[in-house]
C-alpha cells in the first residue's frame, strides 16, 4: 500500500510524501503507483520549474517508494493552488483504488 502524508501548516499544505508500494501489478506495470509517481512528479516541478520556489527539499527512494517534498513558502498563492489540485487528484486515485491508496492529512504548527 502507498500511503500519501500531507502536511499543512495552518491549512495550508506545506510538503507530500508518498511512501511504499501499492501492490496493483508488479514493478514497471503499476499504473496506480504510475499515477501517485507522475502526480509527486508534478508537484515538484511545479514548485520549483514553474513557480520558481527556491526552499524546497525533495528526497527520493525508489528502493522504498518514497518521495518526499517539503517547502517552506506556504503563503505562494501559486504553491497554494497547485499543492491543492495535487493533492485532490491523490483523493480521486485513493478513492478508486482504496486497498491500496491511503491519505493522511496532519496540521503541523512548527516546522518539520
Amino acid at each position: 500500500m502507498t500511503t500519501v502524508r500531507v502536511f499543512r501548516r495552518e491549512g495550508t499544505i506545506a510538503a507530500v510524501i508518498a511512501e511504499g508500494h501499492t501492490g496493483y501489478a508488479p514493478s514497471g506495470q503499476d499504473i496506480v503507483c504510475a499515477g501517485v509517481s507522475v502526480l509527486m512528479q508534478c508537484l515538484q516541478v511545479g514548485l520549483e520549474d514553474v513557480i520558481g520556489l527556491r526552499d524546497i527539499e525533495v528526497a527520493c527512494d525508489e528502493t522504498d517508494g518514497m518521495m518526499s517534498i517539503r517547502w517552506h513558502d506556504g503563503s505562494h498563492p501559486c504553491a497554494t493552488v497547485l499543492a491543492e489540485s495535487i493533492v485532490r487528484s491523490m483523493y480521486g486515485i485513493a478513492a478508486g483504488y482504496p486497498e491500496m491508496v491511503r491519505i493522511i492529512e496532519e496540521d503541523h504548527h512548527a516546522d518539520f
